[in-house]
């Protein structure tokens, strides 16, 4: 209960006491008049019963006012619709698939098939100095030797055979990519990078250009560029 509340009930109380105080107060003067003590006791009584009524419903009404006080009807047109909490400034989870300094608008996002058969292959996706680039896997397999029927996905691993004809040395026939005419790297079954260079993005097989013909298979990917 609030305190103006309560001083609400005090004083509706004290108002109660204050009357039966003078009802109680005027029998008595009265009683005094008679002769008879019968009739002055009976008097003193009915006070008495009169002042503590007095209080009882004095408490009931203050009570009933102090609820009448509370009770606030809402205003026209007025729904019961819940404040919304405020959201939080917290980073979602797709943005921390970045590092906190790369949190950028994705300006592409495109799905390319590579081929093994193939040298360097153009995805026709500019790449600038700064942009974060981001290569995922989607599904396919290839060989670098459709002879000898072994397949696998875009991560072969190393290969302890150093060939400096491939792109990457001492890589299997993994899946690599290049941004224009700069250095290889690898992608693998994903690549999270931000490019030095400018040019379109190129992918292919670690392979000698020599030994393609005997490959088979492809790999898709998912190529997403954020500036």
């Amino acid at each position: 209960m609030k305190m103006t509340d309560s001083i609400i009930i005090a004083l509706i109380s004290l108002i109660g006491s204050m009357f039966s105080a003078i009802v109680g107060a005027s029998a008595t003067m009265y009683a005094s008049g008679k002769k008879g003590n019968t009739n002055c006791a009976v008097v003193v009584l009915v006070a008495a019963l009169t002042g503590i009524i007095g209080l009882v419903l004095g408490a009931l009404f203050g009570t009933f006012l102090v609820g009448m006080n509370e009770f606030v009807p809402p205003p026209s047109g007025a729904t019961n619709v819940p404040t919304p909490l405020p959201t939080s400034a917290n980073p979602t989870p797709t943005d921390l698939q970045q590092p906190p300094s790369q949190q950028r608008q994705v300006i592409t996002t495109e799905t390319f098939t590579v081929l093994a058969n193939s040298p360097w292959q153009d995805t026709a996706i500019l790449v600038q100095p700064g942009d974060f680039l981001k290569i995922d896997y989607i599904s396919g397999q290839w060989t670098g030797e459709s002879g000898a029927g072994v397949y696998h996905g875009p991560d072969a691993g190393t290969n302890p055979n150093v060939f400096d004809c491939m792109p990457i040395p001492g890589e299997g026939p993994s899946l690599i990519g290049t941004i224009g005419s700069g250095a290889p790297f690898k992608v693998g079954l994903q690549y999270l990078g931000e490019a030095t260079g400018t040019g379109n993005l190129y992918l292919r097989i670690n392979d000698c250009d020599e030994w393609l013909t005997d490959n088979d298979g492809n790999i898709v990917v998912k190529v997403q560029v954020s500036r």
